[in-house]
């Protein structure tokens, strides 16, 4: 059994999206989100159904090899535009095929220009709906396996900062490592007995692990005093929890522990927290 074998005669991508297309600007192949991500595609050609009240119907697939057509395909200059012109010399029919690759985005748009000498109403339709939407669910896999991997590699980001952030917070003061570590641990324990979410519970996993980030902007002559602390030292310590919610909420990542960072020496009655030394 012979395999058939096709050739990309025309490209064209943006960066994101590209296509594939023979001379008569058929679809060969999509590839997506990497050039080398290829999926192979059916011939997603429009037809005509030509329409006359005194005759039968009929329909007409632009590519069609029963038909006498010719093409004339060529790209715009400077751009990554592809015409194809296509024109069925017997029925009196010419159809100008614009596809073009949006700089930057995950799509391609094609537009059809018909011209109609033969004074016959025309209906467009699509060769094959079936496989209009086997190449849409195509495309929505890719786009959201794409969207996966993003999603990830936000992720791993926002886990390799908060890293970072305790780092910072660790090389200034040795007692918040394991100060923030139990925070964190003993936060999530509490959660857990009250059957909190499972985003809830990492939100206050994180805001354990934060709430001192805002030791960063203390004095070392008050961050580590092993004395008990003067009045205006007391209130400038107390600033850390204000210090660590301007740092973090220039970052939307971590709005969801802002409150966490802000106010986690407050009580639920408002009353003051006695003075730590």
């Amino acid at each position: 059994m012979t395999k058939n074998i096709y050739f990309n005669n025309a490209i064209i991508g943006n960066g994101k999206v590209t296509l594939g297309l023979d001379t008569r600007g058929k679809l060969l192949r999509a590839y997506f989100p990497q050039p080398d991500f290829k999926s192979q595609i059916s011939d997603m050609h429009i037809a005509f159904k030509i329409y006359d009240e005194m005759e039968e119907n009929e329909y007409i697939h632009v590519c069609g090899e029963e038909y006498n057509t010719d093409y004339e395909q060529k790209y715009v200059q400077d751009t990554n535009i592809l015409k194809t012109n296509m024109y069925i010399l017997d029925k009196d029919i010419s159809v100008l095929q614009t596809d073009f690759a949006p700089l930057n985005e995950n799509m391609c748009i094609r537009n059809y220009e018909i011209k109609n000498s033969s004074n016959k109403k025309i209906i467009i339709y699509t060769k094959n709906e079936e496989e209009t939407k086997e190449l849409g669910r195509i495309i929505a896999k890719l786009v959201k396996e794409e969207i996966r991997k993003k999603n990830k590699e936000i992720e791993d980001t926002y886990l390799e900062s908060i890293e970072t952030l305790r780092k910072i917070v660790e090389a200034k003061d040795e007692y918040t490592r394991g100060h923030s570590d139990r925070v964190s641990g003993y936060a999530c324990l509490i959660g857990k007995k009250f059957c909190l979410e499972q985003h809830e519970l990492e939100t206050l996993r994180i805001g354990g692990l934060l709430d001192d980030i805002g030791k960063v902007g203390i004095k070392d002559s008050i961050l580590l005093k092993t004395g008990r602390f003067t009045d205006e030292e007391y209130e400038e310590m107390k600033k850390h929890t204000v210090i660590g919610y301007e740092i973090l909420k220039k970052a939307s990542r971590f709005k969801d522990i802002l409150n966490i960072v802000r106010s986690h020496h407050e009580r639920i009655d408002r009353k003051r927290l006695s003075r730590w030394t």
